[in-house]
């Protein structure tokens, strides 16, 4: 008798979870983006200097919503990393720090679609990266979309306006797997996605008290890195397009992005603190 509870106990369970469990998602392939030497160079960079500026954040106990000192490490940190990788001179930064007075604002991809001056192709591609962004449930998903989107743009844009497609794209990228990574390491709030496989991917139909005894504070994704994705993705085009101030006569060669202003760093530092500062500001 005992017995026959028990496997019908066990037959209950597996129509419980058979039933809570949409799988239409579970064995999502992943697509891999194609991006070249240069485009590499750059998510490498960016995706650096946003995981040494975590790590510092967290080894300095600084607070996350503490706008002013975020971005200070975050500052410090990116110049270092340029650095490092022999991006730039001691005296270039001593020219841009000098110059800047104000923290940096980050740019949202929302706010580079409504004002700089894109080609027609340009801003068509960055609006479906956009509106891939608002669309998506995972970070996975949007991170497919992402790279199906860039793909396709070697087939369809010209080469001029290519470059500042793929830093966005790239940029996109890289940044989004370090957060995830940074997420996976308790660095940042919430719960990561692995693979295929994770509450976040899933759709679990489960009372939420049970859900955010499981998750932590939620998916990522959902809670802060739609927001702060918007954020970095408009790290790229900010690079290329400069800044409102630096030394005179001084400019950085970056990868991909080419020969840009000294100030065109402090893209590159928005985009870093404003999505971390979105961690727990939901921007």
């Amino acid at each position: 008798m005992k017995s026959l509870l028990l496997k019908l106990s066990l037959v209950g369970v597996t129509l419980f979870f058979y039933r809570c469990v949409s799988v239409e998602n579970v064995d999502t392939p992943r697509v891999n983006p194609i991006f070249s030497k240069q485009a590499k160079e750059w998510g490498g960079v960016f995706s650096e200097a946003l995981i040494s500026t975590a790590e510092e954040i967290k080894r300095k106990k600084i607070k996350l919503n503490d706008r002013n000192a975020v971005f200070a490490v975050s500052e410090n940190v990116t110049w270092n990393t340029l650095e490092h990788k022999e991006l730039v001179t001691t005296d270039q930064r001593i020219s841009l720090a000098s110059a800047r007075k104000n923290v940096i604002e980050p740019m949202s991809l929302a706010q580079v679609l409504a004002s700089q001056d894109l080609t027609d192709k340009q801003r068509e591609i960055l609006g479906q990266i956009e509106e891939a962004r608002i669309e998506s449930g995972s970070y996975i998903e949007f991170s497919n979309r992402l790279a199906t989107i860039h793909n396709g743009i070697v087939e369809n844009v010209s080469k001029e306006d290519q470059v500042l497609l793929y830093s966005v794209t790239s940029t996109l990228y890289y940044g989004l797997e370090a957060i995830n990574k940074l997420v996976e390491r308790s660095i940042l709030p919430g719960s990561p996605e692995q693979g295929n496989m994770t509450l976040a991917h899933l759709k679990i139909k489960i009372p939420s008290a049970i859900a955010e005894s499981e998750s932590g504070s939620g998916s990522w994704w959902s809670s802060w890195g739609k927001c702060a994705a918007g954020i970095i993705g408009g790290v790229g085009s900010g690079a290329l397009a400069g800044a409102s101030f630096g030394g005179a006569g001084c400019t950085v060669v970056l990868p991909l992005v080419g020969t840009v202003a000294c100030g065109a760093v402090g893209g590159v530092v928005g985009g870093i603190s404003g999505g971390l500062l979105g961690a727990v500001g939901g921007c």
